[in-house]
């Protein structure tokens, strides 16, 4: 073939929420005609794997003015299709704001008074932080000992998330349904981040249970608390006009957390991600992950 007429092809497979065991192999095919009219045929095939997985938040924090990019060459180079856990991989970076968010990220991450609490106790250049359990230090980081600590990291009554898409422009999802087991509307969060395929960076960092739209979506059900919870939501809720929640440059996932009990009528929204219960990632469409 003289020339190669799919290179810049996508294929966008939407991968089946059951079977929770074994594997699919999915195909890609394509047929077309070479520059001599011959008739050609292009396959791709991959096995993506369904065993049991336990979802871990890594977390990079990243001060003003340094650089600690290592950990998202990590996340790139991770296997996916094979692993046992799967990361849900988010950096903040200090100060950063993108245009049209509303709100720095990472000011907003430590402002729940969580791990870390402040930007003061950071490392100098950066840390990861698994889970909110434990935290890697730049001037200690290697590929090995991130790994190690990321299948290390405990997990606290993991939960079942699942992100279906629902609506759709072209092959791009645009609306996605969340469903979780073991939730109760009244001790647990569910929030969402949005990150850039570039650098794994923090775009948004938004509490998905203030945008369900009565009516419209699943509500939290009384006699369904503490077992399941559905609902669907549209990136036009989230996202400033022309902005996408997933497409080739941004990718997101949701996470379930269970709540700080408030002191006073002044912090409700505080939560603890320390006691992360569950969290679900969809990555970018272009990637064999």
């Amino acid at each position: 073939m003289k020339s190669a007429r799919f290179k810049d092809d996508t294929v966008v497979v939407y991968i089946p929420t059951v079977p929770e065991t074994g594997r699919v192999k999915i195909t890609a095919r394509a047929t077309g005609q070479d520059d001599d009219g011959a008739l050609v045929t292009v396959e791709y095939s991959q096995t993506v794997s369904y065993n049991p997985k336990t979802s871990v938040l890594v977390e990079v924090f990243e001060k003003a003015g340094t650089t600690f990019g290592q950990p998202s060459t990590w996340f790139g180079a991770f296997s996916f299709s094979w692993s046992n856990r799967v990361p849900n991989f988010v950096r903040y970076k200090e100060g950063f704001l993108e245009s049209g968010v509303g709100f720095d990220p990472y000011a907003q991450r430590l402002l729940f008074g969580i791990d870390p609490t402040s930007a003061g106790a950071i490392y100098n250049a950066g840390e990861v932080f698994f889970q909110a359990w434990t935290k890697l230090p730049s001037n200690t980081y290697s590929n090995a000992q991130m790994s190690t600590m990321f299948n290390n990291a405990p997990t606290t009554g993991d939960w079942a998330v699942r992100i279906e898409p629902t609506t759709f422009s072209g092959w791009r999802a645009t609306g996605w349904k969340v469903k979780v087991q073991n939730i109760d509307r009244f001790t647990d969060d569910l929030w969402l981040f949005r990150a850039r395929k570039s650098d794994n960076r923090a775009t948004h960092l938004v509490k998905i249970n203030g945008y369900y739209v009565p009516g419209a979506v699943e509500e939290f059900v009384e006699e369904d608390i503490g077992t399941f919870v559905s609902f669907a939501f549209s990136e036009g809720n989230l996202l400033p006009p022309g902005s996408h929640l997933w497409d080739e440059d941004y990718y997101f996932g949701v996470i379930a957390v269970q709540k700080t009990a408030p002191s006073s009528q002044y912090n409700e929204e505080d939560i603890i991600f320390a006691a992360l219960k569950g969290s679900a990632m969809v990555l970018f469409p272009n990637k064999s992950w």
